[in-house]
């Protein structure tokens, strides 16, 4: 069943990007073998190849992670992210929606959903796995987000504002709530409410890719190049095989 993953894509050419120098390769990769059934440890180890670029020894971790752990959610949503890393977003889709088919409300796939809204290809994989978990939990965060964008789309941003703001009293460390409140703030003309509500979206998970850059995005509208370059930059770490961030 796991050949599938591992048929020959187009693979990213990859920009090194050092991981925090006092843990070294070997540091990660001896910690790993020292808790092998510890998925978080492993996890880590995914994530250092990552960084650096090398994303087929991060696939086997990741993989492997899935077949040890087919029954816990994260070791899917691990998988499926480093897939939609490698813009492989059918392959990503499947891994999503099996960490929501063990829990519908996983909160970090569901999360990682509704920040995918960089590109055509990610809006969709957003709705469709966010469709996923709202048939699945009918009152789970997944369907707040999916009425939200629709309300949104129609552009009744003062409703959509008021629907984020109360999901949020709900789910108060779910920062894709926080973020569309952000966005529907904007909208509505209110730029540093706006501002208020990614930096809180960055606090609650700094490794969100979107709040970084909506912030960066603000800040050069405002001509605060400094600030913007600063947020851009976080960006760019996030994500250092994306030259538009650069």
């Amino acid at each position: 069943a796991t050949r599938y993953f591992y048929e020959d894509e187009p693979k990213k050419q990859a920009v090194a990007l050092e991981s925090k120098p006092y843990f070294t390769r070997e540091d990660f990769e001896k910690e790993s073998k020292l808790n092998p059934d510890n998925l978080y440890i492993q996890r880590q180890l995914g994530m250092h190849y990552e960084a650096n670029g090398d994303y087929a020894l991060a696939k086997e971790v990741y993989l492997r992670e899935a077949g040890k752990n087919p029954d816990n959610p994260d070791a899917h949503y691990f998988l499926g992210s480093l897939f939609a890393t490698l813009g492989e977003y059918q392959k990503a889709k499947f891994s999503f929606e099996e960490a929501l088919y063990l829990d519908p409300n996983h909160g970090a796939t569901i999360e990682a959903m509704s920040m995918f809204v960089q590109t055509d290809e990610k809006k969709q994989l957003g709705r469709d796995v966010l469709r996923y978990s709202s048939q699945k939990a009918p009152d789970g965060p997944a369907q707040r987000i999916t009425i939200i964008r629709e309300t949104m789309a129609a552009g009744d941003y003062t409703e959509a504002l008021n629907l984020a703001e109360e999901a949020t009293e709900k789910y108060p460390t779910h920062t894709g709530f926080v973020q569309l409140i952000g966005e529907n703030n904007l909208k509505l003309g209110r730029p540093e409410d706006a501002k208020r509500s990614f930096q809180r979206a960055i606090k609650l998970n700094s490794k969100d890719i979107q709040p970084h850059l909506l912030l960066a995005d603000l800040y050069f509208e405002q001509g605060k190049y400094v600030y913007a370059a600063l947020s851009y930059s976080d960006a760019v770490y996030l994500d250092p095989d994306n030259s538009d961030y650069r």
